[in-house]
């Protein structure tokens, strides 16, 4: 664990200064805080600090167990994808079955009959 001021450890958790005051006031953080000094110091676990930091890489194996995570997570996403166009394509066609239907289904429009008052004034 590596004692940094509340600028430093934003600038290596790659955060702003701000936001890092509002997660220790919320008590959302894990890290540990205290003043000495007057100077807010927080204490970092190494492995947070060289994952944030550029340059540095992280351990090879959390890359691969992300990679795997992300991988499996696209193919659940084509899965799902091709499922919701399939139901798209059977709907799209059940579509057009009806409209068949109804087209063959629909009666000519019946002669307009004139009513007894015109047949009688308009000869």
């Amino acid at each position: 664990m590596a004692e940094y001021t509340l600028a430093e450890a934003a600038t290596r958790l790659g955060i702003k200064e701000a936001t890092l005051r509002k997660r220790l006031q919320r008590r959302g953080s894990r890290e540990v805080a205290f003043k000495r000094d007057g100077i807010w110091y927080l204490e970092l676990d190494d492995a947070v600090v060289r994952a944030n930091v550029p340059g540095l890489s992280t351990p090879a194996l959390s890359q691969d167990r992300q990679t795997d995570g992300l991988d499996a997570l696209v193919e659940h996403l084509r899965e799902e994808n091709a499922w919701l166009r399939a139901q798209l394509d059977r709907r799209a066609e059940d579509l057009r079955w009806r409209d068949e239907l109804l087209g063959r289904l629909a009666l000519p429009a019946p002669a307009l009959r004139r009513t007894w008052w015109r047949r009688l004034f308009q000869k």
